[in-house]
This record gives C-alpha cells, structure tokens and sequence, in this order.
C-alpha cells in the first residue's frame, strides 16, 4: 500500500497515517467539535492505493456515532408563569402546567419537576407538583382572606447522574369571589347583651353601637346599612 485518502468525510475528520520501522498505523482524527443534539452520526470512506500503474484501490466505510454527554440544562418555555385561580376552584384542580425541554439524550435529556425546598417548606401544604408533567395543583381550596397572591419558585432536573437544574417563577392570584356575608356584631352596655332604655330617654339618645365587618375585598367588601321594621 502506498497511499491512503478520505474519499468522504474530510470535511469533519483528518487521515493521520504514520510510518515508524515499516509498520504503518492509520488513524481517523477530529478536526472541530461534536455537537450530538445537532448531527448524531457521520460516515467516512477510506481508500487505500498500492504501488502498480495503474494502480487498485480498496475502500472502508466507517460510520460514527456521537456519544451524547450532559452537556445542555434544562430551559423552561418560560421563565415567570402567571395564573389567576378563582378562590372557589377545588381541591386537587390542576391550575397551571410548566415545561421544559433539554435536547440531550436519554437520561440527560429526561426532566423531573419538583418544587425548590423553601417553596416546598413553606407552601407545600397547599400547591402540589406532578414530577413527571410539571402540572401544579391545589391541595386544598384557597382563600383570598388568606393570601392575595403567592410565589412558588419550581426545579426542572434532568436524570444524569451529574445532573442540571433550572429555575422557573410561578406567581399564583388569588380572585376574590365575593364568598363572605357581612357580618354584624351588636356592641350592647351590658353583659346579657341585650339592649336596654329608659322611657325617659330623649330624642338622639344613644341606645346601642353596631359594626358591620365583610372579609371580601373590592366591591364584594363594601356594603350598606339600613333599617327594617321600625318607623
């Protein structure tokens, strides 16, 4: 054999040939960098040439696969999700779904959700996260007396041993939905509750002091006061 050329394949890979005593080594080397999540496999074809006139060829097709590594993180679609979930909406009601995607293979490229630790110490009792969907759900109702607003903070992790982790913000609102009658409290003088006046009492005489107190917010808490029954 005198010769060895790359019929295909030399635009990605370089034919190193090295001669040392008579013994010849052939050798295929990279001349850029990988990227699996763009081209997974290449093929190359050598040719060898030996010394007659003319001479005969042979030719070798070599086909190679690109081993992925975990070399991309996890993206959400995007990085702050904003849902308003009405205060009547039920326990276990899914409210919002957050995704992510990783180009890589396999394992590296499988996600699993969950909530960060301080989101799961601190709201956990009432947000659930499916760690295969990324759907959040409610694990009890929600009241807006309680809180107008939340923010839970969510982990995509891939399945590589060394694995990468991405952050996304969900911010939850809370929609008041007008759920709470007015409430009145009679402030009466005396300790049976029951209020008491002299006939000798004038007219603009003080007689009893009401608070009215409505725990929805907006128009839903305002109200007004009127009397029934009396002239």
């Amino acid at each position: 054999v005198k010769q060895y050329t790359l019929v295909a394949g030399s635009e990605h890979f370089d034919l190193k040939v090295t001669n040392i005593s008579g013994t010849v080594d052939l050798h295929l080397v990279l001349k850029q960098k990988f990227d699996r999540e763009e081209r997974d496999s290449y093929t190359v074809v050598v040719a060898a040439y030996d010394g007659g006139i003319p001479p005969n060829m042979a030719t070798m097709t070599v086909k190679i696969n690109i081993h992925d590594v975990n070399d991309n993180h996890p993206v959400f679609m995007n990085e702050t999700y904003i849902v308003v979930v009405p205060e009547s909406t039920e326990q276990n009601a899914v409210i919002v779904q957050v995704r992510a995607v990783d180009p890589d293979f396999g394992p590296n490229g499988q996600i699993m959700y969950s909530f960060s630790s301080k989101t799961a110490f601190t709201l956990g009792n009432l947000f659930g996260i499916n760690n295969l969907t990324g759907q959040i759900f409610l694990k009890r109702r929600l009241n807006y007396q309680d809180g107008a607003s939340y923010t839970l903070s969510v982990t995509a992790r891939d399945m590589s041993p060394e694995s990468l982790t991405s952050l996304a913000k969900v911010i939850v609102q809370v929609q008041d939905m007008n759920d709470h009658a007015p409430k009145i409290t009679i402030n009466a003088l005396t300790n049976s509750g029951h209020v008491q006046i002299s006939e000798g009492d004038q007219q603009g005489s003080f007689v009893v002091h009401l608070s009215v107190e409505d725990l929805d917010g907006g128009l839903g808490g305002q109200f007004s006061c009127n009397l029934h029954g009396s002239n």
